[in-house]
């Protein structure tokens, strides 16, 4: 299958994109259906359309008064597809986070030969399938659409924008990792550990952005560092963590390790009505931290960080990790799909957990 060429079947019915009689169908009720990416049509949303003469709205149009307009939810066919509001909702939660720039979408029509997403400004009638059930029990016209949701680039400059906010969390976490001193306060970690293995291959540029990073430490008194004046790679450099610097590598892991227990409740609820622990649910582990109060950025960046410990901050490879930042990516793709249900909602989940 070519890249943005969809051939999704539903079982027990027969798919003719932009069939030859399609004018015998143009006074009849006809079909929008919205299936996620590689997911089966058997597990699409789907609204009827009572106008036929909505097949020259555009897709746009018709995705704003029909199929995700949240004042139509009542007209869904709940009585035989009684998940459609739980879709719609998801729906519209991936509508939403595209408005805010934490996603993009992309719409493709199912089995059509064209494997470029189709622009929303064209009319629905250019895109119809006709859907034949083999029993005879339903026949109709569908807009059969394919949602691809994407997680926007991490580029150069968001790169470096999160690695100035929380690059010092990172070499911190890291000094602790390496940290078996114990109770020798002065432990060097450089001369021959995780800092000093960096020198020989990190260019210029490199080495200012770590500097920068290590000052910061030092400023806040979590490391203590000797170097002379001119040089900042020469031999004699050297860092240890403080006793402040320990004492907050403990308390990071203890506000990780806290947060787990206190959100993982809420990694896959309904909201109609309210309830934890559902099957296939929402995850609104990050909403539950926004409503908290809690900067959920920077604790889903620690709770990235130290699930993946031993590869990101205890491997050989910690520098490209800290330098390239790219493993970020996990913490963006986190919010990317956050919930945004309304207060009531998040109260009611909250007295659930309680």
């Amino acid at each position: 299958m070519q890249p943005g060429v969809f051939k999704k079947e539903l079982p027990g019915a027969d798919l003719d994109f932009q069939p030859a009689d399609r004018d015998a169908y143009e006074n009849d009720a006809w079909d929008i259906r919205i299936s996620i990416d590689t997911g089966p049509l058997e597990e699409a949303y789907y609204c009827t359309v009572d106008d036929p003469q909505a097949k020259d709205l555009t897709i746009q149009q018709l995705l704003d008064r029909y199929a995700l307009n949240p004042e139509r939810r009542d007209r869904l066919d709940i009585a035989e597809y009684p998940e459609l509001p739980f879709l719609l909702d998801e729906l519209l939660q991936y509508r939403d986070n595209a408005s805010r720039g934490l996603i993009e979408l992309e719409y493709y029509v199912n089995h059509n030969p064209d494997p470029q997403p189709v622009s929303l400004r064209q009319k629905a009638r250019s895109y119809l399938s006709a859907c034949s059930y083999q029993d005879q029990s339903h026949d109709y016209l569908v807009l059969d659409l394919v949602l691809v949701a994407k997680v926007p680039d991490f580029n150069e400059a968001a790169r470096m924008e999160k690695q100035r906010l929380y690059g010092d969390l990172f070499i911190l976490l890291l000094l602790g990792h390496h940290d078996h001193g114990g109770a020798d306060p002065v432990k060097k970690l450089t001369a021959e550990g995780p800092i000093r293995a960096c020198y020989e291959t990190a260019t210029r540029q490199e080495m200012w952005q770590l500097r920068q990073t290590l000052d910061k430490l030092e400023m806040l008194g979590y490391i203590d560092v000797t170097r002379p004046y001119d040089s900042f790679e020469k031999a004699s450099f050297s860092l240890a963590l403080s006793d402040a610097g320990r004492t907050e590598v403990l308390r990071l892991r203890e506000e990780t390790e806290e947060a787990c227990q206190r959100y993982e409740v809420f990694d896959s609820v309904s909201i109609s009505p309210c309830a934890l622990g559902v099957l296939d649910g929402f995850d609104a582990q990050v909403q539950m931290m926004e409503y908290d109060g809690v900067d959920y950025e920077r604790l889903v960046f620690l709770l990235v960080l130290l699930e993946d410990e031993d590869l990101l901050i205890g491997g050989q490879d910690w520098y490209e990790q800290f330098i390239g930042f790219e493993f970020f990516e996990k913490v963006q793709s986190a919010l990317a799909y956050m919930t945004h249900f309304d207060r009531d909602i998040v109260e009611g989940l909250r007295e659930l957990a309680q």
